[in-house]
């Protein structure tokens, strides 16, 4: 990840910080934090927003093709465009053994900083 000098343009605050027990965030860490948490939802699974989330956790069991693919990057494509924060410039959607990967360049607008966003949906996190 690319490190930025903090401006507090976005500021956000989190109590679910199991691992870093870090309370606050900025900037593009807080850009990323909040793209995580809306590529980690399943799609429906948000009361009242029915099509808030990413529909790949439901295709991870589904076999790899270029369908799959498509509708992974569909869903990508709209969790991006619906944050004004970032332009999405690529994406590449990977198999491999346990799950799927998803790498992303993007655009942080008000930064103009371009990084990557990868971020791994594992079968084996949903058989707990």
């Amino acid at each position: 990840m690319t490190t930025l000098k903090t401006t507090g343009l976005f500021v956000g605050f989190s109590t679910n910080n199991t691992t870093t027990k870090q309370t606050r965030w900025t900037d593009i860490d807080l850009v990323n934090r909040d793209l995580y948490c809306h590529f980690m939802t399943r799609k429906g699974e948000r009361i009242m927003m029915p099509n808030w989330g990413f529909v790949g956790w439901d295709l991870l069991f589904e076999p790899f093709d270029e369908y799959i693919k498509d509708q992974i990057t569909s869903s990508c494509e709209q969790i991006i465009a619906s944050d004004s924060r970032v332009k999405l410039l690529n994406t590449v959607v990977t198999q491999y053994e346990y799950g799927i990967q998803v790498q992303m360049d993007l655009l942080y607008v008000p930064f103009d900083v371009v990084d990557s966003f990868s971020i791994d949906f594992d079968k084996r996190s949903l058989s707990n």
